[in-house]
């Protein structure tokens, strides 16, 4: 199998356990596409959120943000953005908070919630975003979203992902991308969704083409490619959904996965 193209998860997958492109895997994804294949990075997280690492990886195409909400082209513009409309938006947010669920939504290159807590300040952190307390989120939700993260103990999660998924069916779609997020994005949308409609504009085939990842809201990416990589450190679910399993994050498990089997072309995909 010539893979033409290869997409990439970041946190979890394509970082580190710093939340970095180390030096090795920034190696590998450059010698990739100096040999004319397409890198594409294909996150949760919001376009702006995502930015400083595109730069680094600097591929030359567009990438994908939001679980498959955002496109964003080779520098760094918003392309493309579904988006749940206001009023849904303000009924998941209040269902949600029901639940007890800290909640943001995100607009442009900001996210807003209700208070200044510890949830927040962590993922400003972690994102590097700019996050707004507003106060009232319900009543500051006039504008639609590309998404609704929500934020408890994992425990919770497990509780609460087949209820909302279940109030809300037809309407929006719920993953997660890690064990204590519950994220609300569009109906219809998916990372899988999002890269078979960029695979389409590249002219290459969804066979010709590899991805990594390693959570719940990675499984669709996974499988709508011809050689779908979970990586050691993945949920159990995600690697029973695919052929192919790689070293962890914390040791350049994309880098030496890509290195084997597309710059050595050795044979067993």
């Amino acid at each position: 199998m010539k893979i033409k193209a290869v997409f990439s998860d970041l946190d979890d997958t394509l970082l580190d356990e710093k939340g970095q492109l180390s030096p090795e895997t920034l190696r590998v994804v450059h010698q990739c596409i100096r040999q004319g294949v397409a890198f594409i990075p294909v996150s949760g997280r919001n376009y702006a959120s995502m930015r400083p690492y595109a730069v680094q990886l600097n591929t030359g195409l567009p990438y994908i943000g939001c679980n498959g909400a955002q496109q964003v082209s080779a520098d760094h513009q918003l392309l493309e953005e579904a988006v749940i409309p206001a009023e849904l938006a303000r009924e998941i947010c209040a269902f949600l908070q029901a639940q007890g669920f800290y909640v943001q939504a995100y607009h442009d290159e900001f996210f807003y919630y209700a208070e200044e807590c510890e949830n927040a300040l962590q993922y400003k952190n972690s994102s590097g975003m700019q996050g707004v307390a507003v106060g009232d989120l319900l009543a500051y939700l006039t504008f639609p979203v590309p998404k609704l993260l929500s934020i408890a103990h994992p425990d919770e999660v497990k509780r609460v992902l087949p209820l909302v998924t279940e109030r809300f069916e037809g309407k929006a779609a719920f993953t997660l991308s890690k064990p204590y997020f519950i994220e609300a994005i569009p109906y219809g949308v998916s990372k899988g969704s999002a890269i078979k409609a960029l695979l389409d504009k590249l002219g290459i085939s969804p066979e010709e083409a590899m991805a990594f990842g390693d959570s719940l809201n990675d499984i669709p990416m996974l499988q709508a490619v011809g050689c779908g990589v979970a990586m050691g450190n993945a949920r159990e679910e995600t690697k029973k959904a695919v052929d192919f399993v790689c070293l962890p994050n914390t040791h350049d498990g994309v880098a030496r996965f890509l290195e084997k089997y597309v710059l050595n072309k050795q044979e067993g995909l």
